[in-house]
């Protein structure tokens, strides 16, 4: 098993700063899991956190993912469409609850990718939704 930090993950997504919401990605050789330990300075909490921001959590754990999987950057990257989106549980997070975001691409056309994602918080599926996402690829 191989954990990628967030200073490999950084370069790889053109999200920056306060929208960076992966702290780390745990390669088991089988999947590319994304974690997220929950901060309440981040901008994710500032405003109240709200379940929305799961989709965001899959979308950038599925571009880190795709992108240390083809040892290339995404140098932009779109959610196009939310197919389903299904919050089975509600959490008040605390600092440094772990949140790990499994997902898996279905299908893919030239840039398109559909991908199905799972939020999980300890055993517990929390979240799961199924989304189009469009990645264009850096050439180096």
């Amino acid at each position: 098993m191989k954990t990628y930090s967030k200073e490999i993950l950084y370069p790889l997504i053109p999200h920056k700063n306060e929208m960076f919401w992966i702290d780390n990605i745990i390669d088991d050789e089988n999947n590319k899991i994304g974690v997220v330990n929950y901060q309440t300075n981040r901008l994710y909490h500032k405003n109240g956190f709200s379940q929305v921001y799961f989709i965001e959590f899959m979308a950038q754990a599925f571009a880190l993912s795709t992108a240390l999987f083809i040892s290339r950057a995404i140098t932009e990257g779109f959610l196009i469409s939310v197919d389903s989106f299904q919050v089975f549980h509600f959490i008040s997070f605390q600092n440094n609850d772990q949140l790990q975001i499994h997902t898996k691409e279905m299908n893919r056309i030239d840039e398109i990718s559909v991908v199905e994602g799972k939020i999980y918080f300890g055993e517990q599926i929390i979240a799961q939704a199924q989304f189009k996402t469009l990645g264009k690829i850096s050439q180096n």
